[in-house]
C-alpha cells in the first residue's frame, strides 16, 4: 500500500494512492476527492466547500445547507490549517475512516489507520464481529477494530481545535408522507425517472454505458429509459450458468431495445480458480472496509470483461442498484394492507422487528438467540440516538423506521460496495436509482402505494418504454437444469409430511449450492454445505465466515458469542 501523509498540528490526513482519489489545491486548502462519475462542473462545488471551511463561523449549518442538494456520488476530504473535514455522500458510496485519538487521523483506507498487529484479538470490537457474522456488516460507526471508525451515510466529520465533531446532514426518512392521488404519484415518478436519467446522459456525454442486465425490473428500467431518451452508446451483459433464465431474459430485453448484448459464462470450476487467484486476493485486501464482508458477486465478471476488452476503456457501469429496496420491496411483510387497516401499531412493530432480523441478521441460524436479537436492537437504538432520529408512532409511517434502518446498514454498508468491483478495473460508475431525486421522491410516498412495489411496477409497466415490459416476463423461469429440477420437486413431495421448515432446511443443504447461477457458492466445497447443521442461509453465509476467520476469529459455532464476550 502506497500512502501519502499530510499532517497539520494535531490533524493528520493519510491517503492511499491506489484507491483512485484525486487531489487539488483550492485557495489555501488541499482537497482530496473521488466520485463515481467525473464531471468538471463539480469544481464549483469544491470551491464553495472550501469557502465554508476557510471563512465560515457556523460551519455545520452552512455545510448542511450546501450538501443537502448534492445529486451525485462522492467523498471528499479538505485540509485547511489545523481544520480537516471529511464528507461522504447521502448513501456512503465511497467510504472514509477516522481515528479519534490524541492525534486525529482521517483516511480513505482503513489499513492506513490500524497497527501492523492487526489480528490481535485484543483489538477486536466484539459487537462489530457479532454484527458482521449475523448480517455481513456493522451497525453505526463501528468497524472490526476498536477506535477505528467509519463515516456513515449522509455524514461529515469535522476536526477543529483538537475536537472531532460528527455532523449528520442527511438521513433517508421514508415516513414523510405526502398526500396525493395514485395517478398524481405515477406522473411524478415518471418525471423523476426522466429527470434523473437526463442528468446521467448529460454526465455520460456520449461515453459507452454498460449495463449488467438481469431478469428483474431495475436494470431493465435503466436500459429501457436510456432507449426511451435516445441514448445509443449502450451495451448490456449477463453472466452465470449458460442459458439460465436471468441470461435468456436479459438477451430478449437487449435485443428488443436494439442494444448489443453478450453473456459471460461462469461455472463452479472457473469461480473456484478465481477465488484462489492473486487478483481476487488483491481485490479483497484493497477494498476491505473492516465493516462488512467484501462484495464479490460480480468481481470475476468484471475481470473477464476487462481482460477481453468487451467494453470500452472509458465505459460507465450503470446497474439497477437499488430499485427494489427504495420502491418498497423490503418493507417487513408484517406491514401489509391487513395490518394497516387494523391499526395495531405496537403488535405490528414487534412483528416487524422479527421480520427485519429474519431478513437481515440471519446469515447463520445458530447465532439467532434472544440475547443476540437484543444486542442488535440495542445497536440500532444507539444509532437512532446518535442521528437524532425520531420515528412517528403511527401505523401509516411505521414502515419508514425499518426502511431507514436498512438504508443505514445493509444498503449503505454492503450493497453499494458492488461499485468496488468496477473500480478495481478503473471503470467509472453511476447509480441513478440512488440519486437524490429518487431519495426525495420515495421518502414521501404513502405506504399503501409502496407495498409489493405497487406504484413502481405499475408505473414502469404502463409506460412500457422500449416495449420490453408487457411481453417479456419479470423474474420468472426455470431455476435448475431439468434433471435437478425433477429431483428437487420429488424431494419436496417427500418432505411434505415434515413441514415447510424441514423442507427449506433440506433444500438449503442439498440444492441451494446448484441454485446459484453465479456459482459464487463455489467459495466453499459442496460437502461443507451438504453436511452443515448450523443453519446457513446462502453462499454469503460461508463467505462471511471465511472473512471473520481471516481476521483471526473462530468460525461460526454455538460457542462463538461466548468466545467473543471473553475477548
Amino acid at each position: 500500500m502506497k500512502t501519502s501523509t499530510y499532517k497539520k498540528n494535531i490533524a493528520e490526513v493519510i491517503i492511499d494512492n491506489n484507491l483512485g482519489w484525486n487531489v487539488v489545491s483550492i485557495s489555501n486548502s488541499k482537497v482530496w476527492f473521488k466520485y463515481g462519475l467525473s464531471n468538471n462542473h463539480r469544481v464549483d462545488f469544491f470551491e464553495r466547500l472550501v469557502n465554508i471551511i476557510e471563512n465560515s463561523k457556523i460551519i455545520p449549518i452552512e455545510l448542511k445547507h450546501l450538501l443537502s442538494n448534492v445529486n451525485w456520488h462522492f467523498s471528499i476530504i479538505i485540509q485547511y490549517k489545523d481544520k480537516v473535514i471529511a464528507i461522504v455522500d447521502m448513501v456512503r458510496t465511497i467510504p472514509v475512516y477516522y481515528l479519534d485519538e490524541k492525534v486525529k487521523k482521517i483516511s480513505n483506507s482503513p489499513h492506513a489507520l490500524v497497527s501492523s498487529n492487526i489480528n490481535n484479538l485484543n483489538n477486536i470490537n466484539t459487537q462489530a464481529a457479532l454484527e458482521i457474522s449475523m448480517s455481513g456488516y456493522t451497525i453505526g460507526h463501528k468497524t472490526l477494530y476498536r477506535n477505528l471508525n467509519q463515516i456513515t451515510a449522509g455524514e461529515c466529520v469535522l476536526i477543529e481545535n483538537n475536537k472531532l465533531e460528527r455532523i449528520y446532514y442527511y438521513s433517508y426518512s421514508p415516513w414523510k408522507r405526502r398526500e396525493g392521488s395514485y395517478s398524481f404519484f405515477k406522473k411524478q415518478l415518471t418525471e423523476c425517472i426522466v429527470n434523473t436519467f437526463e442528468e446521467l446522459i448529460d454526465d455520460a456525454n456520449g461515453r459507452q454505458i454498460a449495463i449488467p442486465l438481469s431478469a428483474g425490473s431495475d436494470s431493465r428500467l435503466v436500459a429501457s429509459t436510456l432507449k426511451y431518451l435516445g441514448y445509443k452508446n449502450v451495451v448490456c451483459f449477463a453472466y452465470g450458468r449458460k442459458k439460465n433464465y436471468e441470461s435468456t431474459t436479459s438477451q430478449a430485453v437487449a435485443e428488443k431495445l436494439g442494444f448489443r448484448w453478450f453473456h459471460i459464462p461462469l461455472n463452479a470450476r472457473s469461480q473456484q480458480m478465481f477465488f484462489l487467484s492473486s487478483e481476487f486476493s488483491e481485490y479483497c485486501r484493497r477494498f476491505d472496509t473492516f465493516a462488512s464482508t467484501p462484495f464479490i458477486q460480480d468481481v470475476s465478471v468484471m475481470s473477464i470483461l476487462n481482460q477481453n476488452n468487451m467494453i470500452s476503456d472509458d465505459a460507465i457501469i450503470v446497474n439497477g442498484n437499488t430499485g427494489d429496496y427504495i420502491s418498497g420491496g423490503h418493507i417487513p411483510k408484517s406491514i401489509n394492507n391487513h395490518s394497516l387497516s387494523k391499526g395495531n401499531t405496537r403488535y405490528t412493530n414487534n412483528e416487524s422487528w422479527l421480520n427485519f432480523l429474519d431478513k437481515n441478521f440471519s446469515l447463520w441460524k445458530v447465532l439467532r438467540t434472544q440475547e443476540t436479537d437484543n444486542l442488535i436492537q440495542e445497536s440500532f437504538f444507539q444509532l437512532f440516538q446518535d442521528r437524532n432520529l425520531l420515528f412517528p408512532d403511527d401505523i401509516q409511517t411505521l414502515h419508514g423506521k425499518f426502511e431507514s434502518m436498512e438504508y443505514l446498514t445493509r444498503q449503505s454498508k454492503y450493497i453499494v460496495n458492488m461499485q468496488r468491483s468496477y473500480e478495481l478495473y478503473d471503470y467509472e460508475w453511476s447509480m441513478p436509482l440512488w440519486s437524490k431525486n429518487f431519495l426525495d421522491f420515495w421518502e414521501e410516498i404513502p405506504v399503501e402505494y409502496k407495498l409489493d412495489r405497487k406504484l413502481y411496477k405499475e408505473t414502469i409497466i404502463d409506460n412500457n418504454w422500449g416495449e420490453v415490459w408487457e411481453n417479456i416476463p419479470l423474474n420468472s423461469g426455470t431455476i435448475l437444469p431439468p434433471i435437478s429440477n425433477i429431483l428437487r420437486n420429488m424431494s419436496k413431495i417427500m418432505f411434505a409430511p415434515f413441514g415447510a421448515d424441514a423442507w427449506h432446511s433440506f433444500e438449503r443443504n442439498v440444492f441451494q449450492y446448484f441454485l446459484d447461477d453465479t456459482k459464487n457458492s463455489a467459495i466453499v466445497p459442496y460437502h461443507k454445505v451438504l453436511f452443515d447443521r448450523r443453519g446457513q442461509r446462502n453462499w454469503i453465509s460461508w463467505w462471511t465466515e471465511l472473512y471473520i476467520q481471516s481476521r483471526g476469529l473462530d468460525g461460526i459455532s454455538k460457542d462463538f458469542i461466548k468466545k467473543l464476550q471473553k475477548q
